[in-house]
């Protein structure tokens, strides 16, 4: 399951990945996506995360009345937009957790192994399938 920090977090690198540096091809969809996240948050934020809200507010005033075709446009606006991004991206990595990491770990040779190596029957008290 995918967390709103989480979907906030992609959609924001997404965008600032797009607006940063040389100028790439963006889709509509980029600045839909983040604007309808906006306007439902406020439905789907069931746990009352205040830093999220705090960071959703922030890409609210930073896309509020802003096009796309804005962007496209002007340069120095699409740069501008990409900066607040950045800035909202630094507060989402701050607030993500990471996952635990697990380790599977080898377990030496089974009573099994070594009775299968041996051609060997094993005793049904020492047999882990039983």
């Amino acid at each position: 399951m995918t967390t709103l920090r989480t979907t906030l977090a992609e959609m924001v690198n997404r965008t600032v990945e797009r607006l940063s540096g040389e100028k790439k091809i963006f889709r509509d969809t980029l600045i839909g996506n983040i604007r309808e996240f906006i306007d439902n948050f406020g439905t789907m934020n069931i746990n009352d995360d205040a830093a999220l809200a705090a960071a959703v507010e922030k890409c609210n005033r930073a896309l509020n009345g802003v096009s796309v075709e804005a962007i496209r446009s002007d340069d120095q606006f699409r740069h501008s937009i990409a900066n607040s991004m950045k800035t909202v991206q630094g507060q989402l990595a701050g607030m993500m957790i990471g996952a635990p990491i697990r380790r599977l770990r080898k377990v030496g040779s089974s009573i099994i192994d070594n009775y299968r190596n041996k051609k060997m029957t094993p005793a049904f008290s020492e047999c882990p399938f039983f």
